[in-house]
């Protein structure tokens, strides 16, 4: 009881002497690697499932991180490859990617791979009517009606690499390819055929496509020619381009989190946020990268998890979890631990967080309660602060 006593009294005089540890300002990085458990240190992408698991694509293996722990996944466990270089999460559970062309489908339980005379795979999305397709990126698309379904063969009218695609109806796709992009349909003889080419975008490697969460924009990732925005109707279309006052070159991917900033991550800058206005315009950019903690500039992916924390994967890092301790919330079951927080220290491994009630030592990654100290009778004045 009395290194109990010793313990909460030291910690206050360490958070009153030691003010500037105490909810910085400055972005801190969780990371994960190799050491820790994750299959590759080439992360490609990233997704979540029903459970609240993340699961990370690499170069070498698929992980499933819990909060605690990663369990990795080979071709050994009837995953179709080691490569993964596309996901996408749906009501029936989760479709993977690889480079060798195949496809995988994870039910929550097992999985399943399919194998179909294509080329790697680029891209996988939903239609409105909820079919699965899944561009390769040199011999078309398959569709797919449902996870046990057979896979049909939709032609491309085109010669160039495909790389990224998006529906804009039931039947029109805007497709990123090697030349731009193309505002194309799928017809009923199983073709992808082009309608038009968007000329305002320059005629080089598109990366990525995205819907807007929030409108009826798509967002259109450029490799080296920035980032531009679609509007399309029945028949006309407005193209503008995002921003002229950053150098977006070697861009990868691009996000979209639940509050409208875009996430763009580059090979040789790190990552963008682009934060979002009130009135829908884009109003601030900030940069994260080895200047504050990333480790690397190389990145490949952003994503936000449900609880609102974002995630990037790094090429040849492993991944990063962004704790921004100016937005960061820190909740805990109320039932056991108060949730009026008065003082937070965070050490290298591990948070302690003062309550009204009891001292909290936490688990810095995982965000776990490893103790309580209670400072009933400790203290004149029971709160830490």
């Amino acid at each position: 009881m009395r290194q109990n006593k010793f313990l909460i009294k030291f910690l206050v005089v360490f958070f009153l002497i030691n003010p500037f540890k105490i909810f910085s300002q400055e972005n801190r990085f969780i990371n994960y690697s190799v050491d820790d458990g994750l299959a590759q240190a080439y992360v490609y992408n990233i997704n979540q499932d029903s459970k609240g698991n993340l699961w990370i694509g690499t170069g070498n293996g698929l992980s499933k991180y819990d909060g605690y722990t990663f369990q990795n996944y080979s071709e050994q466990d009837s995953l179709g490859g080691n490569f993964i270089t596309s996901s996408l999460k749906t009501d029936k559970g989760l479709w993977f990617g690889h480079l060798n062309g195949k496809v995988s489908f994870y039910d929550g339980n097992y999985f399943r791979y399919y194998v179909y005379d294509t080329s790697s795979i680029v891209d996988i999305e939903q239609d409105l009517n909820s079919n699965i397709w899944i561009a390769s990126q040199n011999k078309g698309f398959l569709k797919f009606k449902n996870e046990t379904a057979k896979g049909t063969l939709y032609q491309n009218s085109f010669m160039y690499p495909i790389f990224t695609f998006k529906f804009v109806d039931e039947n029109r796709l805007l497709i990123g390819t090697s030349e731009g992009v193309k505002l194309c349909q799928a017809n009923k003889n199983n073709k992808i055929v082009v309608n038009k080419d968007i000329s305002e975008i320059p005629n080089g490697k598109i990366v990525d496509i995205i819907k807007s969460k929030k409108n009826d924009k798509f967002y259109v990732l450029t490799e080296n020619d920035g980032l531009f925005q679609i509007v399309l109707n029945s028949d006309n279309y407005k193209v503008d381009k995002i921003t002229d006052h950053y150098d977006f070159s070697r861009a990868q991917s691009l996000f979209e989190d639940n509050e409208g900033n875009l996430w763009l991550a580059s090979l040789s800058k790190g990552v963008y946020m682009l934060k979002i206005s009130k009135n829908n315009q884009f109003s601030e950019i900030k940069i994260y990268g080895e200047n504050n903690g990333l480790q690397t500039n190389a990145t490949k992916s952003v994503f936000e998890d449900r609880e609102g924390n974002i995630w990037i994967g790094k090429y040849g890092g492993g991944i990063s979890r962004l704790v921004a301790s100016a937005n960061s919330f820190i909740n805990f079951d109320e039932e056991k631990y108060s949730n009026n927080i008065h003082s937070i220290c965070i050490t290298e491994n591990v948070k302690w967080i003062g309550t009204g009630e009891e001292l909290l030592k936490v688990d810095l990654k995982s965000n776990k309660v490893l103790h309580t100290y209670d400072v009933n009778g400790a203290l004149e004045n029971d709160k830490i602060t």
